[in-house]
């Protein structure tokens, strides 16, 4: 009997023996091709056939023939069996690599890519399927928020997995994968940037990770700097710094400064910094102005009145 294709499939360009992998790389190659902007039904269809294909290729498939009768199509139990090493290589290797992620050994870049390249070379991880599923293990990981030493395991990760040379395990890890590439992006730019940003950028991460509140005289140091960095590295940096840290420091600016007046530009990062520097009169500058011209010319008439009077009294 004669299987029809599911629509979600179609779309995608794939056939009924497609798997995850061939999913994401469809998924991938198939995004590339709207512009969101334009086209964010075109969109939303695509994105709601990949998660379709997904679930589809995850479970015991239904598959439709040409009376409409569903038929079941039997799972994959190497490829499932497969991805459960793969996941719990990582699991294990996450968990035996703590004391080198949480400690402060100046070489624990080198040493995690190390136990990384070994994992990778053990006989479990021979098998492709298995392989990718302890690299997806990797990258939801690091995409599910910072925790300690996660700075360092994406560091070590981009080097073991090699991902600046080579993108294509990323590209098919739908928006996990896209997420890390773009963190990727980030920080190439941030690493070009000039060294006092770089260093700046050093010292407020470090007090990020750190996890204490910001004293109040750093905090009017740092908050704007920390506000262009969230503009820059959306992607990167709550992956290599603590999400709740970031709330805090804004929470104790805001007691500090409740929030600029309604017609201020809320997108510029530097709009507190020019705030402080005007006062906290600087609502009514305009006026201000005009008086001290006021005085000031008052008082050279003064001068000048004074001037004439001395001269005529005494030349």
């Amino acid at each position: 009997m004669m299987t029809m294709l599911p629509p979600f499939l179609a779309r995608l360009r794939l056939d009924a023996g497609a798997d995850r992998r061939a999913i994401r790389s469809a998924y991938a190659r198939e995004v590339k091709l709207i512009d969101q902007a334009i086209d964010p039904a075109g969109f939303q269809a695509l994105r709601d056939a990949y998660e379709a294909a997904l679930r589809w290729a995850g479970a015991p498939s239904l598959m439709v023939n040409e009376l409409g009768t569903p038929t079941r199509r039997a799972p994959d139990r190497a490829h499932e069996r497969a991805t459960e090493t793969g996941r719990l290589a990582f699991a294990r290797l996450y968990q035996w690599a703590a004391p080198i992620l949480q400690g402060m050994d100046p070489d624990r870049l080198q040493a995690l890519e190390r136990t990384l390249l070994r994992a990778l070379d053990d006989e479990a991880l021979i098998n492709l399927t298995a392989r990718a599923a302890f690299q997806d293990a990797c990258v939801e990981m690091l995409v599910k928020g910072w925790q300690p030493g996660h700075e360092v395991l994406f560091e070590a990760a981009t080097l073991a997995f090699r991902w600046e040379q080579d993108s294509t395990h990323l590209e098919q890890s739908g928006e996990q994968g896209f997420t890390l590439l773009l963190a990727l992006q980030e920080q190439f730019i941030a690493r070009r940037q000039r060294d006092f940003d770089v260093r700046k950028q050093h010292q407020i991460l470090t007090r990020l990770r750190l996890g204490r509140d910001p004293e109040p005289h750093f905090l009017q140091r740092d908050i704007d700097h920390l506000r262009l960095m969230q503009s820059r590295l959306p992607n990167l940096l709550p992956i290599i710094a603590d999400r709740a840290a970031i709330a805090r420091w804004h929470r104790a600016w805001q007691a500090i400064d409740p929030g600029p007046p309604e017609d201020e530009d809320l997108h510029n990062p530097y709009r507190h910094k020019a705030r402080r520097a005007a006062g906290p009169d600087h609502g009514h500058a305009g006026q201000a102005g005009e008086d001290g011209d006021l005085a000031l010319l008052w008082r050279i008439c003064q001068v000048i009145i004074v001037f004439y009077v001395i001269r005529w009294l005494f030349f």
